[in-house]
């Protein structure tokens, strides 16, 4: 955790245009981005992204079956989460 947590402040010191997302696979809940926004609060910008299956399949088929958040459960998640933030959203 002490290498993420110094891989984060390096980027909000140094980079001069940064963005953090979090693709919200389906065995990540509401508590996992919580933490995760714990942790980058303050930064400029950070968006949620849905999960999705891309046309040529993924590495593990057993992962196309499952099921992430829907698009309106991302916004309402956003919408819990966006004060720390200057910008960002959710993507599709």
């Amino acid at each position: 955790m002490s290498a993420i947590e110094e891989s984060i402040r390096s980027i909000v010191e140094r980079a001069p245009d940064y963005e953090f997302r979090t693709t919200v696979a389906p065995t990540l809940g509401r508590g996992d981005v919580l933490r995760i926004v714990e942790r980058l609060a303050g930064a400029k910008r950070y968006f949620l992204q849905a999960f999705r299956v891309p046309e040529t399949g993924l590495l593990d088929p057993a992962w196309e079956a499952k099921q992430g958040l829907s698009m309106e459960e991302l916004n309402r998640l956003w919408n819990e989460i966006r004060s720390p933030f200057a910008d960002g959203g959710v993507r599709g």
